[in-house]
C-alpha cells in the first residue's frame, strides 16, 4: 500500500495536484512532479519547468481557496469528504464544494443540497455526519463557539 505523498523540500503532506504531471506544495510553494506508474516512488520530485507562462496559469487554479482555510476547517473538510466516499475524484469534488462554503461563494444549505443529490444521502443523514465530524475537532468547536453546526 503506497504511503502519503510528501514534499521533498519541506516535508509537508499538503500537496495540490494542479493538472496531470504538475503539483504544488501548499506550504513552501514548490512545484513538483507526482510519481508515475513508470516511477512508482511515493515521494514527489522537483522538476524544472521551461515555460513560465504555463506555471503561472496552472498555479492560479484553486490555490487561493485552499490557502485561506484554517487548520480546523481543513480537517473538517477532509473528514467529511473521506466519510462520504472512497473515490479520490469524488473526495476532491466534495472538498471543493465545502471549501466554497468557507470562501463564502455559496451557503452551507446549498452545499448540503448538492452533496445530497450527488451522493444519494438523505439530508438529515448528511447533517448528522457533518455534525459528528465537527464535534470531533475541538478547535472547530472553539472557533464557532458552539457544539453543533445546525443548532
Amino acid at each position: 500500500m503506497p504511503g502519503k505523498d510528501i514534499c521533498p523540500s519541506c516535508g509537508s503532506d499538503k500537496i495540490m495536484v494542479i493538472k496531470e504531471g504538475l503539483a504544488k506544495c501548499l506550504i513552501c510553494d514548490a512545484y513538483v512532479t507526482p510519481a508515475t506508474p513508470a516511477n512508482p516512488t511515493r515521494f514527489y520530485r522537483h522538476e524544472v519547468m521551461t515555460k513560465p507562462d504555463e506555471i503561472k496559469e496552472l498555479a492560479a487554479k484553486q490555490e487561493i481557496e485552499v490557502l485561506n482555510l484554517s487548520d480546523s476547517q481543513w480537517r473538517f473538510v477532509n473528514a467529511v469528504a473521506n466519510r462520504l466516499t472512497y473515490a479520490p475524484d469524488m473526495r476532491k469534488h466534495y472538498r471543493a464544494v465545502l471549501i466554497e462554503v468557507f470562501a463564502e461563494k455559496r451557503t452551507l444549505q446549498d452545499a448540503i443540497e448538492q452533496i445530497c443529490v450527488e451522493s444519494g444521502m438523505h439530508e438529515s443523514d448528511l447533517k448528522k455526519l457533518m455534525d459528528e465530524e465537527f464535534s470531533r475537532i475541538p478547535e472547530a468547536v472553539k472557533e464557532l463557539g458552539r457544539k453543533s453546526l445546525f443548532t
